[in-house]
């Protein structure tokens, strides 16, 4: 019993291991793609909406990288959805 959820644990961490996380310029891609086809945008309104998405996942990544503390996180994720 102890083995197998040993090697259900190796599975799910070497999974999370090897997830590639994608570049805020693939982010922002594929949001504008998803929002051209739900909204059947313009030329003009999918690269606006290129533009203001790259640059939140590009302001994400650089929060991101300077490795806020969790209570820090959730303060301001609290902050952010009032």
């Amino acid at each position: 019993m102890q083995r197998i959820l040993f090697t259900t644990a190796l599975l799910f961490f070497c999974l999370g291991a090897n997830a590639e996380k994608k570049t805020p310029v693939e982010k922002a891609q594929a949001k504008a793609e998803e929002m051209q086809k739900g909204l059947t945008l313009t030329v003009d309104q999918h690269k606006k909406i290129y533009d203001i998405n790259l640059k939140a996942y590009t302001a994400i990544a650089e929060y991101d990288a300077k490795d806020p503390g969790k209570k820090l996180k959730k303060k301001q994720k609290d902050m952010v959805q009032e």
